[in-house]
């Protein structure tokens, strides 16, 4: 038997409009590291990611150093990433292709060469080097991306030989680029796309689209839901700590609370508050079709609340009944005989 173990090093920067931060899960024995070469216009030399003012049509190398601290060559995976918004509420790096943003004209991913894979020799470190080439026209607000480093994990034999047990570990980085070229405050602005009903966690949901259509990056929402039908509420949520990425969305899930999704008419009330103050209410009217909740409880576990259907046991009632006039009647015909 062959056990797997994914170890997953997260290092996610922001800048100086963003919230530096570094997420280590399971980070023991990691044995390679990524670092930027941070470039003369870089905004702060303090951050370990990077910061960089632009102009438009500027061309300019970035390079990373990644470090082999392991005893055998590492296969190193780097792929340019424009941020997203995952369904946590998080800014995340790790999505390559990912379709753009109906409100993102300017792609990270599109201003800097491909992926690229290397094989760095124990002990040892490379540069690598991409090409970051901006768009003729200018922008306002941040271009928010980051490299995505990946080592092909090492197959570690365990101790436990006649189990046959081994443990693959692998890592990611994360370094963050950030790219502006004015200094020009980006008003925050929140939106509410498309409510679809959903299957999630094999369960009943509905989700809705937060969408952030701007330049900015929006830190530390909370966001409270409520979904009602006919003036009294059946469902609600609050989300705390959402982040979201520039020209993002954020598909806002809403648990069913394990109950069935039924065809109807539903009212959503949304608020959306940040962390300084700007908040955004929306009321939605939204309609589940006989069609959206079949498609959604067919993929569903037996919700809590369902009515489920129990066995027929009238029938057991009789036999006593049936016993009792049996015997009396036994009885009748054993006096009619004596007589």
């Amino acid at each position: 038997m062959q056990m797997k173990k994914i170890k997953w090093l997260l290092t996610l920067l922001a800048g100086a409009s963003m919230l530096a931060f570094v997420q280590i899960v399971h980070a023991e024995n990691v044995d390679f590291s990524v670092a930027a070469n941070l470039p003369a216009n870089q905004v702060d030399t303090q951050n370990s990611y990077f910061d960089l003012w632009m102009k438009p049509k500027q061309v300019q190398k970035l390079t990373l150093t990644v470090s082999n601290q392991s005893t055998e060559t590492k296969t190193v995976t780097v792929s340019p990433n424009t941020a997203t918004t995952n369904q946590n509420g998080v800014i995340d790096y790790s999505h390559h292709d990912v379709k753009p943003d109906q409100s993102q004209k300017i792609s990270v991913q599109k201003l800097i060469s491909g992926p690229k894979k290397i094989d760095i020799p124990a002990k040892s470190q490379q540069q690598i080097s991409y090409q970051l080439k901006m768009p003729a026209k200018s922008f306002d607000g941040v271009l928010l991306g980051g490299f995505y480093v990946t080592a092909q994990p090492n197959k570690v034999t365990s101790t436990h030989q006649k189990a046959g047990v081994s443990l693959n570990n692998q890592f990611a980085y994360v370094i963050g680029l950030q790219l502006r070229e004015n200094r020009k405050t980006i008003k925050p602005v929140v939106k509410l796309g498309k409510i679809t009903p959903k299957t999630i966690n094999l369960y009943p949901a509905v989700e809705a689209d937060i969408h952030n259509p701007t330049g900015t990056i929006l830190h530390n929402l909370t966001v409270q839901t409520k979904i009602s039908q006919n003036g009294k509420i059946l469902h609600e949520a609050v989300k705390k700590g959402v982040s979201m990425a520039p020209n993002s969305s954020f598909q806002y899930p809403i648990s069913w609370d394990r109950q069935a999704l039924t065809p109807g008419h539903y009212q959503l009330d949304t608020t959306v508050k940040d962390e300084i103050g700007h908040q955004w209410h929306f009321k939605r009217a939204f309609a589940v079709t006989s069609h959206q909740a079949r498609s959604v409880m067919s993929r569903v576990q037996a919700p809590v609340s369902a009515v489920k259907s129990t066995p027929n046991y009238w029938w057991l009632a009789t036999i006593p009944v049936a016993l009792i006039a049996a015997g009396i009647a036994y009885m009748i015909g054993r006096k009619s005989t004596k007589k």
